[in-house]
C-alpha cells in the first residue's frame, strides 16, 4: 500500500508511467504541509482527507 494520493496514486496503481514528472506530489502524513523545490510541490494531507481506492476518487477529491 501507498500513501500518495491524485495522479500519482492512480499512477502506481494503474500501472500508468507519466511522460514528465508530476509536478505536484501530494500524500498523507501526520500533519497538513506544502513544500516548494525548484518548481516542484510536495502537499502533505492529513489521513482524514483520504480517498476511497477508486480512480473517481482520487480525480475529484
Amino acid at each position: 500500500m501507498n500513501n500518495f494520493l491524485g495522479f500519482k496514486w492512480l499512477s502506481l496503481t494503474y500501472g500508468i508511467v507519466p511522460v514528465q514528472p508530476f509536478r505536484t506530489i501530494s500524500e498523507l502524513g501526520a500533519t497538513r504541509q506544502t513544500s516548494s523545490v525548484d518548481g516542484f510541490l510536495h502537499e502533505t494531507y492529513r489521513a482524514q482527507f483520504k480517498p476511497a481506492a477508486t480512480l473517481a476518487d482520487h480525480l475529484t477529491q
